[in-house]
């Protein structure tokens, strides 16, 4: 496991016969469906976990200091944490609204519209949050005693779970263009 605070297991199919349980157009769009809410509740978790990367971050820039000089005070640190920022919240509100698109039934066309939208954002800002505080924690970000390491390892599982942004990505194109 990537990440180690998620739970895991192994299944083995060795020896079971498959047999068809369910068919029909109502399989494909429950499928889909199940998909689709995955993603965005991966997305959500990875705002979440992103917010408590960005709360660590800018806890390390106010108390860090480097030539007499809280970190904080440097621009090359402050732009990247305020793109943190803006991502998260970019994130959060694309989640709400696929969030918003969900009712009783299969999932319309603008709900996956929304759905992939929020999964391939919260999937980026979470990796590049991830990313800034290990750099911003130099050495000790790498480490395991470090909590950036933990955001890293959440990045990664989030990128593979539902599909990863490029996935949405090439999906939504011909949603957007047929529209």
């Amino acid at each position: 496991m990537i990440d180690l605070t998620k739970r895991a297991s192994t299944l083995d199919f060795t020896g079971v016969k498959a047999q068809r349980v369910l068919s029909g157009d109502k399989v494909a769009s429950a499928i889909r469906d199940y998909l689709l809410i995955g993603a965005l509740l991966t997305a959500a978790e990875a705002v979440g976990s992103t917010s408590a990367c960005l709360a660590g971050i800018v806890d390390y820039l106010k108390t860090r200091k480097q030539f007499g000089k809280l970190i904080g005070s440097f621009q090359a640190l402050k732009h990247p944490t305020v793109d943190i920022y803006v991502g998260m919240e970019h994130s959060r509100s694309l989640v709400y609204h696929a969030s918003s698109e969900i009712d009783d039934g299969p999932l319309s066309t603008e709900a996956e519209v929304a759905c992939r939208m929020a999964k391939a954002k919260a999937s980026d800002t979470i990796q590049y949050a991830g990313d800034r505080s290990v750099q911003f924690h130099g050495g000790f970000g790498f480490t395991w005693e470090c909590d950036s390491s933990l955001f890293i390892r959440r990045a990664a599982w989030s990128q593979q779970q539902f599909g990863d942004a490029m996935h949405h990505r090439k999906r939504l194109a011909p949603l957007l263009l047929d529209a």
